[in-house]
């Protein structure tokens, strides 16, 4: 609710702390993708084609547990507005400008002229703002919201992108199966619980790795807890009681 009431007032989602990413593009028609978690927990990312001056606008709303939209602009011209779950048009329009301070921060001039002049935004306004301190409730809420929000459903032009909103959870079980196996594997085979302890660790910060660098995404804390949390669990119990 405190969010919802800021951004009415204009506040646009702290556009100031947002720091893009660059990554190459995964969706057919574009060249690459520019990404970002704002401090609101708003997950923005935006794949271009300049050469088509095609852009599309894709954002988890954070406010909605990280319900997840996207808009495509042709030029300055809006062509398409979608909820990527349900697959129905959606006033996507509306969300993006609220988070208007962020997207004048798009670090690629060219992306960011066509996605102010869709939204008709003003390019020139200041994305400063005058805040009042924030306590340290208010710290620990935004911490909440952009570390443990659920797992994204990464956008997909395809007739079958509904089909695959679901593809993120089952990445995420397949990536604590596949670290369950491995601590399993290391154990039989050395018959160490501190062996496993260190398989288990290292699992955690390889596939924080793996999100950062491959997925583009940033890491999952609750991955890392569990691995890095169980390693250290089977390491000390294997140093101090075996």
């Amino acid at each position: 609710m405190r969010n919802s009431l800021s951004r009415k007032n204009g506040t646009g989602g702290e556009g100031k702390k947002a720091s893009w990413k660059r990554r190459p593009s995964e969706i057919r028609g574009y060249q690459a993708a520019l990404y970002t978690t704002t401090d609101s927990g708003d997950y923005l990312r935006v794949d271009f084609n300049l050469k088509e001056r095609k852009i599309r606008v894709y954002i988890e709303d954070a406010e909605e547990g990280g319900n997840p939209y996207y808009a495509i602009f042709t030029g300055e011209r809006v062509s398409a507005q979608r909820n990527v779950t349900t697959g129905r048009a959606h006033q996507v329009v509306e969300k993006l400008k609220l988070r208007a301070d962020a997207l004048r921060t798009i670090s690629n001039k060219e992306v960011r002229k066509i996605v102010v002049g869709a939204l008709a935004l003003d390019e020139s306004a200041s994305a400063e703002k005058t805040e009042r301190p924030q306590t340290r409730r208010e710290y620990l809420d935004r911490t909440r919201k952009r570390y443990f929000r659920p797992e994204a459903v990464q956008p997909v032009d395809s007739p079958r992108g509904r089909s695959m909103a679901m593809g993120p959870l089952f990445r995420g079980l397949l990536d604590y199966f596949a670290g369950a196996l491995l601590v399993a594997a290391s154990f039989f085979y050395f018959h160490s619980y501190i062996t496993a302890g260190v398989a288990a660790a290292s699992f955690g910060v390889l596939i924080g790795l793996v999100e950062i660098f491959l997925r583009g995404r940033d890491p999952s804390i609750m991955k890392l807890v569990f691995f890095m949390g169980s390693g250290a669990a089977l390491y000390v119990y294997g140093y101090y009681f075996i």
